[in-house]
């Protein structure tokens, strides 16, 4: 399965959520031992501008390899005035002084990450959710995998890109996320590639990307708030309630998308249980999912 760097959309689109303004890619790591960082700077909407991001960018590049730093990609939230820096270093210490001697402008946040493999976004493509309900000890995570396999080899004829999957083991469930034209083109590729064909399609926007903790249990969860009931910046504001809430239940929110058409949200955590989850929500703003899928992410 294709993977994404643990803060995945950072490194592949903006969806209409973040403005990417340059993806530099400095040249191959030149020790593979070497650690990958996402650090974040802070800065407050309105108080920077992207010319200035590339500008001190710049100046990272002239001063990085003194310090064995090598930036590999930035990316800029022009709404809220933060930057995201993704870095290949011996420690986090390095990427500071980097930093601090290239601008003056400190991390407020560091994250040491693992890569897997990113799958591209296509140009403006949308980004699909499409839900195979399988039944309950009909399939097997082998055989999920199988038809994954499937799927890429045919992906490309139809201009499609299947990012990610997740599979609920107990219900038989299976949930893919794709960049695509259309549904129909993701149709198109489960029909040739296995025959599976998806009970539900979801249009959807995606929300900030954090980085996994741990082996904690991974949960899908889908809140039905009906058509016409919410917009991505309704969903967005109830997302920062969550990880304001969070921690007091163990859970880290990974993910979120939306549907606005139909009003879906689809959200991704880790959770010690589905109740942890659910009360996080309950706490945060008291939207209560309709159901919660305990899942595995495909490899």
């Amino acid at each position: 399965m294709k993977q994404f760097l643990a803060f995945t959309v950072f490194a592949t689109a903006t969806l209409g959520l973040f403005s990417q303004q340059s993806a530099v890619q400095t040249g191959n790591l030149d020790n593979r031992s070497k650690s990958y960082f996402i650090d974040v700077h802070h800065f407050g909407a309105g108080k920077v501008t992207a010319k200035e991001v590339e500008s001190a960018h710049q100046k990272d590049l002239a001063v990085e390899k003194k310090y064995r730093v090598t930036i590999l990609k930035y990316w800029f939230d022009e709404a809220k005035g933060d930057v995201y820096c993704l870095s290949s270093s011996d420690n986090l210490e390095s990427i500071r002084k980097t930093h601090e001697e290239a601008h003056g402008l400190l991390p407020d946040e560091f994250y040491k990450v693992s890569e897997g493999q990113e799958a591209a976004l296509k140009g403006k493509d949308n980004l699909y959710l499409d839900i195979h309900e399988l039944g309950a000890g009909k399939v097997t995570a082998k055989d999920v995998e199988a038809a994954h396999q499937k799927d890429l080899a045919v992906e490309k004829k139809y201009r499609v890109t299947i990012l990610r999957y997740w599979f609920d083991e107990a219900k038989g469930d299976v949930y893919c996320l794709s960049s695509a034209d259309n549904t129909e083109s993701i149709s198109k590729t489960h029909a040739e590639a296995h025959g599976l064909l998806t009970d539900e399609f979801y249009k959807v926007s995606e929300g900030q990307e954090a980085a996994m903790k741990g082996e904690n249990n991974l949960y899908l969860d889908i809140h039905e708030l009906g058509e016409g009931k919410v917009t991505a910046a309704d969903v967005a504001g109830a997302h920062q309630k969550d990880l304001a809430i969070q921690g007091k239940y163990g859970v880290n929110l990974i993910n979120y998308w939306v549907d606005e058409k139909k009003g879906t949200v689809l959200c991704l955590a880790q959770a010690p249980d589905s109740m942890a989850l659910i009360n996080t929500h309950r706490e945060a703003h008291g939207l209560i999912p309709l159901r919660v899928a305990k899942v595995k992410q495909g490899q």
